[in-house]
Formats: C-alpha cells, structure tokens, sequence
C-alpha cells in the first residue's frame, strides 16, 4: 500500500496468494521465498536484510 518492496519467507509453503490478495497484498510485487529448510530461511532472511533492497522482510 505504500510502495514499498516487501519479500515474504514461507518456511512452510502455506502461502495462499488468492486469500493474501483479499486482504490487500500486492500479489504481483511480492517477492517470495519458499526455502526447504530452516537455515535456508535464515540465510535468505540474512542476505535481503544486508542488500537493502527490501523494506520489509515476513
């Protein structure tokens, strides 16, 4: 809603996009992870934190 770029990590490959969009995510501008495991997640979570590129990490 305010521009700004946001990533989601689904550790647990639960995301529903149709049911993320009705509740106004920008579906389409979401940047998705869906590591195998638990360290995978933290090392992505680790390496957008330190790019910048991100505003948001979920």
């Amino acid at each position: 809603r305010e521009g700004k770029t946001c990533a989601f990590i689904d550790a647990e490959h639960a995301l529903d996009p149709i049911y993320a969009k009705k509740l106004g995510v920008n579906i389409d501008e979401l940047l998705v992870s869906q590591p195998d495991t638990g360290e995978q997640a933290l090392e992505i979570c680790d390496a957008l934190a330190r790019s910048g590129a991100v505003d948001v990490i979920v």
